[in-house]
């Protein structure tokens, strides 16, 4: 296929995509994979676009150079060149809580020290680098990043782990945390208990009762 014919089939993939949603505040995940990268300044439009699966681009992506990317909490790169971590990778991904770069080009552990300010990051999957075969990898890893929870499809200790139920309880988890702090927000910072608003409308109830009783 030649490149123009796969620049065609990308975009139209893309779009089917999209067209899925009534507007582009409802796209939260995009699959690109296989195709050519249509570029971050083209996605950042999707201001709720959490999952992003790049896998296998063509040409390989080699960089995960981008603007503030607000939202995206998943990242999966596998199978692409990817050798090196931009410096302002962190500010780029904020709330980025999975990195799945299986099979690029990660050699060294300098590449990865912009993931020391992805302090949301929980889960990182680097099988298939050049990394991996270094004495002690894992341990001076872990040590560097002390907010992972999951490394290469394993927990801190080593033990195996079910990364896709681990990563969607917690997503869950702080989604609803997130929603119950803009309740509060809009509430001026007030939550009132469901008990004490039944509380005070007895309370309301009995106040005519009590000056009744005083009349009489």
């Amino acid at each position: 296929m030649s490149e123009a014919a796969l620049r065609q089939v990308s975009s139209k993939q893309l779009k089917e995509q999209v067209s899925k949603c009534k507007k582009e505040e409802d796209v939260t995940a995009l699959s690109l994979c296989g195709g050519m990268w249509p570029g971050w300044e083209d996605l950042i439009r999707y201001r709720s676009l959490r999952h992003v699966d790049a896998v296998a681009m063509y040409p390989p992506l080699m960089t995960l150079a981008a603007p503030p990317m607000l939202s995206i909490t998943m990242l999966c790169v596998n199978d692409n060149a990817i050798a090196t971590l931009p410096n302002d990778f962190a500010q780029s991904f904020p709330k980025l809580r999975r990195l799945d770069l299986c099979n690029n080009r990660i050699t060294s552990l300098e590449a990865l020290q912009p993931l020391v300010g992805c302090t949301a990051l929980r889960i990182l999957d680097l099988s298939e680098n050049e990394i991996c075969k270094l004495e002690g990898y894992r341990a001076s890893l872990l040590a560097m990043l002390p907010h992972l929870q999951f490394l290469d499809s394993k927990d801190r200790e080593g033990q195996d782990a079910d990364i896709a139920d681990s990563d969607e309880g917690e997503s869950s988890s702080e989604d609803s945390e997130d929603d119950g702090e803009e309740e509060e927000e809009a509430q001026g910072g007030k939550i009132v208990p469901d008990d004490a608003a039944e509380t005070n409308h007895g309370g309301d109830e009995e106040a005519p009762s009590r000056k009744k009783n005083k009349t009489e």
